[in-house]
């Protein structure tokens, strides 16, 4: 996948993840992006990057998609908190 595609991927997927996972949706436009993508990838498919047919998922109400979505979100936080904490 190039550079562009990845960054076009990216923004389907953040507005994708608006209303659903808006930590995770505002990561993806910042220096956590690559962490952001992974870890919502990791929870729906158990791959490490972001697909078309995922973001599809997201973006059709898929309940298990949307599940594994509101976990990721709630992973991220806890991460980046714990890391904030570590960081102090």
């Amino acid at each position: 996948m190039t550079k562009q595609e990845d960054g076009g991927l990216r923004k389907r997927l953040a507005g994708a993840l608006g209303n659903v996972a808006p930590t995770l949706a505002r990561a993806l436009g910042g220096p956590l992006a690559g962490a952001a993508a992974g870890m919502v990838a990791r929870a729906i498919t158990g791959e490490d990057q972001p697909s078309d047919e995922m973001v599809d998922a997201i973006l059709a109400g898929d309940p298990s998609a949307l599940a594994a979505v509101r976990t990721a979100e709630i992973d991220f936080r806890k991460a980046v908190l714990s890391t904030d904490l570590e960081a102090r």
